[in-house]
C-alpha cells in the first residue's frame, strides 16, 4: 500500500507541473465515485467449461480407486456467482479548459472482487449398482488498490447533460493476488448396496499463496503474477448540478463489467 501511494504522488507531481497554471481556467476536476461489479455475463460459459473439466477429473479419481468400474449415469449441477464493487478519488486535467473535450485522469482505486460457487453437486451411479455424490462450495476473494491513469472524451461539453466515453489502465501489486482469499467446504458419500460405505467432509480457508505452496509439494505448479492489471471502458453520462459540481454515471468494463456513480467538482 505504501508502494501505491509513493506512485501516486510521484505520478500527481508530474501530473501537476504542466497544469498548474491554469487552475483558476476550469482545467481541474475532483471526483469521488462508487460502483457494482460482477462478471455474472460470463456465467453459463464458465459452468459449462468447468463442468467439463470437473467431470473428467472427478471420473478419473473414481476410476483410479475403482478400476473394474465403469459409469452408468453421471448428473453435475454447476452454479456460479460473482460480486463486489469499487470505490475510489479522482483527479482530471481538461488541457483546454472547461469548455475541453478530452481530459486525462489519475486515481488510487480499492476494488472488492468476490466469485465463487455456491454449490457444486455431482451423482455418479456406478455400474456395480454403487453411488457415490458429492457437493463443493467456495469462494475467491480479492480486494486489491491500484493506481490508474484514463482518457476522457466529454461529447458536446458545452451541455448541462452530456454523455462521454472513458478508457484507461491500472495497475495493482501482485502481493493482493497472493493475498487472496480461498474458502471452500466438500462432503462426500460412496455407497455401495445402499449402505454407506465412505463419507468424509473438509473446509478451510487458505490464500492463494498457501495454495500455491502447497500444490509444490506435489509437483503441481500454479503461476502468479508480480502485478495485477486493470482494463476500463466506460460510457455514460455527466449532469451540471451547478456551475463547478456535477454528477456522472455510467456502465462499462472494470475487469468485469461495472456500474458506476460519482460526484465532481471543476476549479
Amino acid at each position: 500500500m505504501k508502494k501505491l501511494i509513493k506512485i501516486l504522488l510521484a505520478a500527481l507531481t508530474i501530473f501537476w507541473l504542466p497544469i498548474s497554471p491554469a487552475l483558476a481556467q476550469g482545467h481541474l476536476e475532483f471526483s469521488l465515485h462508487k460502483s457494482s461489479w460482477n462478471i455474472n455475463i460470463f456465467e453459463s460459459a464458465i459452468e459449462s467449461n468447468l463442468g467439463n473439466t470437473l467431470k473428467k477429473y472427478i471420473l478419473k479419481e473414481v476410476y483410479k480407486d475403482y478400476p473394474g468400474i465403469e459409469d452408468s449415469n453421471y448428473s453435475q449441477n454447476v452454479d456460479f456467482n460473482s460480486s463486489g464493487g469499487n470505490f475510489g478519488f479522482e483527479i482530471r486535467w481538461y488541457p483546454k479548459g472547461k469548455e475541453g473535450v478530452y481530459s486525462l485522469g489519475i486515481s488510487l482505486e480499492k476494488t472488492t472482487i468476490k466469485t465463487g460457487f455456491s454449490q457444486i453437486s455431482t451423482n455418479i451411479e456406478l455400474s456395480d449398482g454403487s453411488v457415490y455424490t458429492g457437493s463443493f462450495g467456495g469462494d475467491f476473494i480479492m480486494e486489491p488498490w491500484s493506481v490508474h491513469l484514463s482518457s476522457r472524451w466529454d461529447i458536446i461539453p458545452s451541455m448541462r447533460i452530456h454523455p462521454y466515453i472513458t478508457i484507461g489502465l491500472g495497475i495493482a501489486k501482485g502481493v493482493y493476488l497472493e493475498n487472496a482469499k480461498i474458502s471452500y467446504d466438500f462432503s462426500a458419500d460412496l455407497k455401495i448396496d445402499g449402505d454407506l460405505y465412505e463419507s468424509y467432509e473438509v473446509s478451510d480457508t487458505r490464500t492463494l499463496l498457501e495454495v500455491k505452496n502447497e500444490l509444490k509439494k506435489i509437483n503441481e505448479s500454479v503461476f502468479l503474477p508480480g502485478f495485477i492489471p486493470f482494463f476500463q471502458l466506460n460510457a455514460g453520462i455527466k449532469g451540471e448540478i451547478t456551475n463547478n459540481l456535477h454528477i456522472l454515471v455510467d456502465a462499462g468494463i472494470w475487469n468485469g463489467i461495472s456500474f458506476r456513480g460519482g460526484i465532481a467538482f471543476r476549479i
